[in-house]
């Protein structure tokens, strides 16, 4: 508000101008303006412009050379594990979640996903291929097997013929050995 004049120039970018690479030129916040600082540290803000740029580029090259493209799936979202049976040595559970849809952007539907598992806090396996069918409630599931006495980690991964999305938050399930003493139940609630 103590600008009397603000100096706006239309200028002869090189950057974009000769350049064999695409580029993107964005001016997005004002480092003067606190509205726009709270947009520039919101880690939802930072992904939707990284995910616009993406895009821009991703179409512009598919423009360029007369090529069709396929934008990259969304994270899954309504990611949780529950337990079906608890017997003596083996266990089971079932992973839920539901893809999120890109409502900009029609190519980026999830066609398949990969769930990948680690056990005791040991390195990730390669995943296991789903590509069933969502139920009723729009979910997908998954039943597997985990060991008594071991903590078992999982995370979903959506993919398309445009790549794989960021990964899932990871959730966990774990059964002692011995007698249980009851079940604990962890439920996210950060974006309620």
């Amino acid at each position: 508000p103590n600008w009397k004049r603000r100096m706006l120039w239309n200028r002869s970018y090189s950057e974009s101008r000769t350049t064999s690479t695409p580029a993107l030129l964005l001016e997005l916040l004002s480092h003067a303006n606190f509205e726009d600082m709270k947009y520039g540290q919101d880690p939802a803000f930072r992904w939707s412009v990284a995910r616009s740029c993406y895009k821009a580029i991703l179409k512009y090259l598919s423009m360029r050379y007369g090529t069709s493209y396929v934008v990259q799936p969304l994270p899954v979202k309504d990611f949780s594990v529950s337990f079906d049976s608890i017997l003596d040595k083996e266990c089971k559970v079932t992973l839920r979640w539901r893809e999120r849809v890109d409502s900009l952007e029609p190519t980026a539907s999830p066609t398949r996903f990969y769930v990948h598992t680690r056990t005791d806090g040991g390195g990730w396996d390669e995943g296991r291929l789903v590509d069933g069918e969502k139920n009723q409630q729009g979910y997908y599931s998954l039943t597997t097997d985990i060991r008594r006495g071991s903590i078992h980690s999982f995370k979903v991964v959506a993919a398309n013929d445009g790549g794989l999305s960021c990964p899932s938050e990871i959730l966990t399930a774990g059964v002692p050995e011995g007698e249980s003493k009851g079940k604990v139940a962890i439920i996210n609630g950060f974006t309620r």
